[in-house]
């Protein structure tokens, strides 16, 4: 798996970022789905391998949505998987959409220096009211996300994508390999490389 919880934190930690710690806690981290016990791997600084997180020996996982979805990029890696995807939040993410915590001010407030109400939020004010339908895929605030569904799923890059400042509405056209000797490029994309071992699982976004 590429991602497990802090058991002290309680939040979702991608494996990758294990290389940036300085002391790995390899007894802290459970399945985000169902709660097993995970432990990481290759999370050592200079591991020519991918670091991941790997159940214990004899466990397996118990009606468990990230169990679920690896079987989904599996199958994802051989043909379209569009269905599933349509329907499997965060796995396919539609767009970015970076946090802002900007605070709101609230025009019923009493006096007159007009401070921030920090009761009111921005998320809290646009879901006043009736709640909007719930969506399966949705933005998501990081790129790493976003390059990973379009390495995990080489069939479904016709699916749409939204991200700032970028010309494009696709994870086809979003994305743009480039070409030995690097050129210049006019458009905004998001460009990649390869590097000698293959495209699937080494991508680099430049």
């Amino acid at each position: 798996m590429e991602s497990a919880r802090d058991k002290r934190t309680g939040e979702k930690v991608e494996a990758e970022d294990l290389w940036l710690l300085d002391d790995i806690d390899t007894s802290g981290y459970v399945c985000w789905g169902c709660g097993i016990k995970m432990y990481p791997s290759a999370w050592q600084k200079g591991s020519k391998k991918r670091p991941s997180f790997n159940k214990m020996s004899g466990k397996e996982h118990i009606n468990c949505d990230a169990d679920a979805e690896s079987t989904v990029v599996k199958q994802g890696q051989k043909k379209s998987v569009r269905r599933m995807l349509d329907s499997a939040p965060g796995l396919m993410p539609a767009g970015l959409k970076l946090i802002e915590n900007r605070p709101v001010v609230d025009p019923d407030t009493t006096g007159s220096n007009n401070k921030p109400n920090p009761i009111r939020s921005t998320t809290s004010a646009s879901s006043e009211g009736n709640a909007p339908a719930r969506q399966s895929r949705r933005p998501v605030n990081a790129i790493r996300q976003i390059c990973r569904a379009f390495i995990r799923f080489p069939y479904d890059r016709g699916m749409s994508l939204n991200i700032p400042s970028i010309d494009a509405d696709t994870y086809m056209t979003a994305f743009k390999k480039l070409k030995d000797p690097v050129q210049p490029y006019p458009e905004r994309r998001i460009f990649y490389s390869l590097n000698r071992h293959g495209f699937n699982r080494h991508l680099r976004v430049i």
